[in-house]
């Protein structure tokens, strides 16, 4: 069993990670917007030393990582998990499948993600592909856990973290804190409200 941390107020700033231009950055710009920002962890993001790189490269590849940048978001913010993103795309090429391939280094993002809110005091907000490893580490804080699910069944979702919540909330063990969705309960399908 594990040992329960008594929460303690402190302002909220938050950790966000994925890949790519998710929902147009419009996460991590509105935790900066609000000034809780603590990091976003992504692929690539259009700043610093990379933005300079990009002029060497390929005319098509460079137009699509121009578009990797949104106003409001401070590059001193940004974490690029350049390596990760070189090594995936180098598999992918050399034939290994995509969706495996990207699914297994979903992690890399969720563990820099939980390495900095560890390091920082910071609470996640993680979208499902890149939560639970980082919502499964341990940490000297209470971290609000906030899971971002952007598709497709949250009424299968909700249900089973409510599940989880019962059961382990008593312990402070519980899965997370808090679930947003951005697809509305009605729109799903059958075998999301338990008929299979």
């Amino acid at each position: 069993m594990g040992q329960f941390k008594p929460f303690r107020r402190r302002r909220m700033s938050f950790v966000c990670a994925f890949r790519g231009r998710r929902d147009s950055y419009e996460v991590p710009l509105a935790l900066a917007q609000a000034g809780r920002l603590e990091r976003f962890v992504t692929d690539f993001y259009q700043a610093g030393a990379l933005s300079f790189a990009t002029q060497f490269l390929p005319m098509r590849l460079r137009e699509k990582l121009q578009r990797r940048f949104k106003d409001g978001i401070p590059p001193d913010k940004v974490e690029c998990l350049v390596g990760t993103t070189v090594l995936e795309s180098m598999l992918i090429a050399a034939g290994r499948p995509p969706a495996p391939t990207l699914m297994h280094f979903d992690a890399a993002y969720s563990r820099a993600a939980a390495r900095i809110a560890r390091r920082t005091g910071a609470d996640l907000f993680l979208y499902s592909p890149y939560a639970i490893p980082a919502f499964r580490e341990a940490f000297d804080h209470v971290p609000l856990k906030v899971l971002f699910q952007y598709h497709p069944h949250p009424i299968l979702e909700r249900s089973l973290l409510a599940t989880d919540q019962r059961k382990w909330a008593p312990q402070g063990l519980a899965f997370l804190d808090h679930l947003s969705t951005t697809t509305a309960p009605a729109a799903q399908p059958e075998y999301d409200r338990g008929r299979l």
